[in-house]
Order: C-alpha cells, then structure tokens, then sequence
C-alpha cells in the first residue's frame, strides 16, 4: 500500500473519514487503481468510456490547477498521464465501438474533451513562454485524437 495512503488512513481513525481517492496514485498508463479495476471489469464498451471521460475530466482539473498554481513540473506529468489515456482510450474505442449507430458516452467524451481543450488553450498564456510551447505541442496531439473520435462519430 503506498505510504501516503496508509498514513492517511492511521490519521483518518484518530481525525475522521478521509477521502482516499483524491490520494491514489496514477500508474504508468495514467490510470488511477479504481479507474484501471473498473475498466478491467466492463465488457461494455460504453461503460469503459465513461471511466476514461472520468480519467479525461479529473487530469483537466488537474492541470487547470497546476496551471493556475505555477506549478508545471505536475502540470507536465499531468498531460504526459492525460496523453497516455487518450492513447488508450483511442485504440480501445476504434476496436471496440459500434460503428453502425452513435455512441452517447462517445459523444458526451468528445464534448468534454473539446471543452477541455478550449479552456487549457485559454489556459496556457498564463504560463511561462517555454511551458506555452509544451502545452501547444500536448494540445496538437490531443486534437488529433479528438479528431479520430469525430471520425468514428460521423464515419468520415
């Protein structure tokens, strides 16, 4: 168990309940464990989307913040995680997705990740000019990858 986790834990039965899952740890594909269990569980494609606009939606307010606190060190590994699960979120849905009707959670994952996307390009200028650069750079690949779900959306 990390560490962390576990002092947290100690520290909750002395001071009350503590919210251990804005504690947990990502792993090497950006996922938290919760994250990575429920995705692992679901056979439903539609299900395993709605955990990665979670995963999508908990990395942008993540590097909203980081963004907002000067801190771009967090705000890098951030969008790092946040690429890798795009990435994977990607190959999962070309594979997996009916392409023969819309798919509601795809829409709504799109919406968000568009929505996203215009708020960190707002974002950015709040940063220094070299950490612009490596954010322009994170939101270029990103909007090919929102791309690619507006291609299986609308089959073009």
């Amino acid at each position: 168990m990390n560490p962390l986790l576990l002092f947290l834990v100690i520290l909750g039965r002395f001071v009350g309940p503590v919210n251990t899952q804005a504690v947990q740890m990502t792993g090497p594909d950006g996922l938290t464990p919760t994250e990575r269990s429920k995705l692992e569980k679901e056979g439903n494609i539609d299900s395993r989307i709605r955990v990665y606009e979670a995963a999508s939606t908990r990395f942008h307010k993540s590097v909203r913040s980081g963004v907002q606190k000067q801190e771009f060190e967090i705000v890098q590994d951030d969008l790092n995680s946040w690429m890798k699960v795009l990435s994977a979120s990607l190959e999962d849905i070309e594979v997996n997705v009916n392409r023969r009707k819309m798919s509601r959670p795809l829409i709504r994952y799109e919406i968000q990740l568009r929505k996203a996307l215009v708020d960190l390009q707002d974002l950015k200028y709040k940063a220094p000019l070299e950490e612009q650069e490596k954010i322009e750079t994170w939101l270029g690949r990103a909007e090919a990858i929102r791309n690619s779900f507006l291609n299986i959306l609308f089959k073009r």
